[in-house]
């Protein structure tokens, strides 16, 4: 029957170590830890074994589980050393240590066994071994600067302290009174084992708690961060429930004329007008991950004055365990606007000027048209003749410019947007007879970010097409994506374009009747990025690439259903 005595203690040990793993493996998967935390925690199993080879050593042999156990413990000591340089150094334990000392310990064990060294030789010498280890551990909590985890480090050094005063009081016993029994029942050796368990309850207590400690000084570290870059930003940053404002940032509180204090527990009625709240508050009715808008909603303010600004807003949900509202960004953009407006302002009277310009010219044209006119009917001077006749080529010319500049005059006046090239395509063909041309479509859905005259570059290709490739039987619109965006590309099977004239029919003068329409093409594709240039083989028919750089194209999700000559 097996009765109680000292191996108890190495059980409870082993009991104990075993639940420390287990609270130390449970924090490890739910919290952030630092360098040394893992090793610290498989320390444990490994302090675990040593004490269920000292329990019961008889299982296998008592010398093998002695020399087992010890050797474990040694291994367990330098883990946990090993954790506290991590921790505090960011780096392992000294490598003299696992490479040197740990083996040459290991070798003089097994020696000590086969040689049969005598108890008051070989415990005076692996007690020394024991303190340079845990000493040289000890270092770094000295040492180690962190701020806020001063007491923690402290009270471990102490822990360690009361076991090294232990750990000596043990040896000087055994030395005076010649009991080298692991298991003898004495004050001294019971009250060391019975301390060694509650160092390893407190060491490792205390270094969750300098885990912890990491944790929260980097949490504040963060938020003092993350507080002065909304301070520093002209955004305005409010964070709220959608009903109260919980935090606002410097430059919100001077738009306000207010203090943070002042500005907590308020509504968003007392910055934001009531047409604003009500945007906010619809916006915060979705779910907190639906929250953040594809595009920011336009709002306005109230500054401390009463003035409004004229501002654009984007909201996100954000949650964590204190708080769960939302994040609004605010950005101010009433300059923006006045100069927006000032601009339109400044562009219909600069377009109402150029109609009346082109107006009145367009008039002394027709007007001296007629006096050309009359002057070549009343003058029979064959040389006088060829002067009238060239004069009113010239006078058939600038009315041609004229008719091209009103057609054209409101290029980049209205901003680009997104436009559908199905129907802008069909639109722009539709000005020009192609009724005997097989088309061909394929561009269901596609959606580009263009000037508005995005319909008149269709109609001056197929102007091209009607002009210059009258062997044409078919024109065909389709696309191809690649890794740099995608090619629009518009062809006909007709005799196509010369080698020499292919960047030729893009420049502003060319000896063709239409190159100013492929000209200005050109500069309405160029707008927003997009590029065209014709790349058809001669004779094989034209081909127009019209390259959409990533970001200025887009799909709306419709039936993708391509388009033939019986479907147009």
């Amino acid at each position: 029957m097996w009765i109680p005595d000292i191996r108890t203690i190495f059980l409870v040990q082993f009991f104990i170590n075993g639940f420390l793993t287990l609270i130390l493996y449970i924090y490890w998967k739910n919290e952030k830890t630092y360098p040394g935390f893992r090793t610290w925690m498989l320390s444990l199993p490994v302090m675990a074994c040593a004490s269920l080879f000292f329990f019961r050593p008889e299982e296998i042999s008592p010398l093998l589980a002695i020399l087992a156990a010890n050797m474990l413990l040694l291994l367990a000591l330098i883990m946990r050393f090993d954790s506290i340089w991590r921790f505090t150094r960011s780096g392992p334990y000294p490598r003299i240590i696992y490479f040197i000392a740990f083996p040459a310990t290991i070798l003089f064990l097994i020696s000590s066994q086969y040689y049969a060294i005598p108890d008051s030789v070989r415990i005076p010498i692996l007690t020394i071994i024991f303190l340079v280890i845990v000493i040289a551990g000890c270092i770094p909590l000295i040492s180690h600067g962190e701020p806020g985890t001063y007491r923690i480090r402290m009270s471990i050094f102490f822990v360690i302290g009361i076991w090294i005063v232990l750990f000596i009081a043990r040896l000087v016993w055994f030395l005076a009174f010649g009991q080298f029994s692991l298991y003898e029942m004495n004050v001294v050796n019971i009250l060391y084992l019975f301390y060694s368990i509650v160092a390893d309850i407190l060491t490792t207590v205390f270094f969750i708690l300098l885990n912890m400690a990491r944790t929260r000084s980097e949490l504040r570290t963060s938020e003092q961060q993350y507080k002065s870059l909304a301070d520093n930003l002209p955004d305005y940053i409010i964070v709220h429930d959608a009903e109260h404002i919980h935090y606002a940032n410097l430059a919100l509180l001077r738009l306000t004329g207010r203090t943070l204090e002042e500005m907590q527990g308020t509504t968003l009625e007392s910055v934001i007008t009531h047409s604003g709240a009500e945007v906010v508050r619809q916006i915060t009715e979705k779910p907190l991950s639906a929250a953040t808008q594809e595009e920011p909603w336009e709002i306005d303010m109230i500054t401390h004055n009463g003035t409004v600004r004229h501002c654009m807003m984007r909201t996100t949900g954000i949650s964590s365990k204190r708080f769960s509202g939302f994040l609004s960004v605010i950005t101010d953009i009433t300059e923006l606007k006045m100069a927006e407006n000032a601009l339109g302002q400044a562009t219909k009277k600069l377009n109402l000027f150029t109609y009346i310009t082109l107006t009145d010219i367009h008039s002394a044209i027709f007007t001296l048209s007629g006096y050309n006119e009359l002057a070549r009917g009343n003058t029979s001077d064959e040389k006088m003749q060829q002067i009238l006749n060239r004069q009113n080529e010239v006078i058939l010319t600038i009315s041609r410019l004229l008719l091209f500049a009103k057609e054209y005059e409101g290029l980049g006046v209205r901003p680009p947007d997104w436009q559908n090239v199905k129907n802008s395509y069909l639109l722009g063909i539709s000005h020009v007879g192609l009724i005997t041309l097989a088309r061909n479509i394929d561009v269901e859905g596609l959606e580009i970010y263009a000037d508005p005259l995005l319909e008149n570059v269709f109609t001056t290709l197929a102007e091209n097409v009607a002009i210059h490739s009258r062997t044409a039987t078919s024109i065909s619109l389709y696309y191809q994506e690649t890794t740099e965006g995608l090619t629009l590309v518009f062809e006909d099977n007709g005799a196509g374009i010369p080698l020499d004239m292919k960047e030729k029919i893009f420049e502003r003068k060319t000896r063709e009747k239409k190159g100013l329409g492929l000209f200005l093409v050109r500069e309405i594709l160029a707008i927003t990025g997009i590029t065209i240039r014709e790349c058809g083989a001669p004779e094989k028919g034209a081909r127009f690439e019209i390259a959409v750089p990533n970001g200025v194209y887009r799909f709306d999700k419709t039936a993708k259903i391509p388009v033939t000559d019986d479907t147009v």
